[in-house]
């Protein structure tokens, strides 16, 4: 059994209460908040055995684990704290508000040597996998150009999270995923050009982001917190595209698409009767249906429970780092964030940074 304490009493710690519910031999016995009012109703909502602080929290020998679902701008504080007690850490996106606060909290996993892993659930769905597979089998020629948009209106009102001076914005709550996708297809990032859009209180609210890959490649990134995009990925290939069905936060299938023999050119002596088959809508339908092939890849009742499965197994196992969304991706993501903020450029060295970390614990 895992036992979990939620840091947080807000909607992605009751999101992740639901979700943990799924998991076999994981449950939740502690919540922490700041407040001991919210804490406490907190704990009579979802049956949950323990409630308090933080401390109270991490105090606690019954707590394994905590999910940390509290703000943006206090994740990496209590990450640390958490760590130093000697929880098992799953941090809700993003672990951290800046490269610095990033590497603070793998060196204090390392020196601990206890498990700390960024919860971003998307490279732990089938068909997130599936896209990342089909970029690095060939079978598809080189990946080229990924592009991936994430974005819905979320007005202030009722997200007010989103919109908290500290740590709140499109580019810490939602470039994350994008960007994830981004570095598992092509790798590191060598240079930025962001374009990003502000309120009247200097938030950032929309962000267009093109990253060119140290290993040759490159993606553009969209997100936004006042439109509906398309909420989907599509990767060109050299012979072909990998489209991720939306939505991108949770995609249960993919969309292959290969190029037929015509995307050659020539044609010779047949050229005039391609040109008039290509006149034809049925004709046109029938090439598209036969290029394309969907595969449904389903992730099962709940986009957070792949996610919980392998932080619990990484725990039983005694690890200390994920090996799908592993430190290098969450130091990579910050970096990235960082130089969108500065206003873009080169990366210079380019991700990971592990090299400049102390290397006092055992990685797994």
């Amino acid at each position: 059994m895992v036992r979990f304490g939620l840091i947080g009493t807000g909607r992605m710690a009751a999101r992740m209460r639901a979700s943990l519910a799924l998991v076999p031999d994981a449950r939740v016995v502690a919540v922490a908040s700041r407040s001991p009012a919210r804490a406490a109703a907190f704990a009579r909502t979802h049956r949950i055995p323990a409630h308090g602080t933080l401390d109270d929290c991490l105090r606690n020998p019954e707590v394994d684990a905590v999910y940390i679902a509290s703000g943006n701008a206090s994740h990496a504080d209590e990450a640390v704290a958490a760590i130093r007690a000697g929880k098992a850490v799953l941090c809700e996106k993003p672990a951290a508000l800046s490269p610095a606060e990033a590497a603070r909290v793998i060196e204090a996993a390392r020196h601990a040597q206890v498990l700390f892993m960024e919860a971003v659930c998307t490279p732990f769905l089938p068909a997130f996998a599936r896209t990342v597979a089909l970029a690095r089998g060939g079978t598809l020629g080189r990946p080229l150009l990924l592009q991936a948009d994430f974005g819905y209106p979320a007005p202030p009102d009722a997200y007010p999270g989103l919109y908290d001076a500290a740590g709140g914005g499109v580019l810490a709550d939602r470039l994350v995923y994008p960007l994830v996708l981004a570095l598992a297809v092509f790798g590191p990032v060598a240079r930025v050009v962001p374009s990003v859009v502000a309120d009247a209180a200097g938030l950032d609210v929309e962000a267009s982001v093109v990253l060119d890959h140290a290993g040759g490649g490159r993606s553009v990134l969209c997100v936004s917190l006042r439109a509906l995009t398309g909420n989907a990925a599509s990767l060109a290939c050299e012979r072909g595209r990998v489209t991720l069905t939306a939505p991108l936060t949770s995609p249960d299938g993919v969309v292959v698409t290969r190029l037929g023999p015509s995307a050659s050119g020539g044609g010779g002596r047949l050229a005039p009767l391609k040109e008039r088959l290509r006149r034809s809508p049925l004709v046109r339908r029938l090439a598209a249906a036969m290029n394309a092939r969907t595969e449904p890849h389903p992730y099962g009742p709940d986009p957070y429970r792949p996610e919980l499965l392998h932080f619990c197994a990484l725990l039983r196992a005694g690890r200390r780092e994920s090996d799908v969304v592993d430190f290098a991706t969450t130091l990579a993501v910050q970096q990235v964030i960082a130089s969108v903020r500065a206003g873009g450029g080169a990366i210079c060295p380019p991700q990971p940074l592990t090299a400049s970390l102390p290397q006092t614990g055992a990685a797994a």
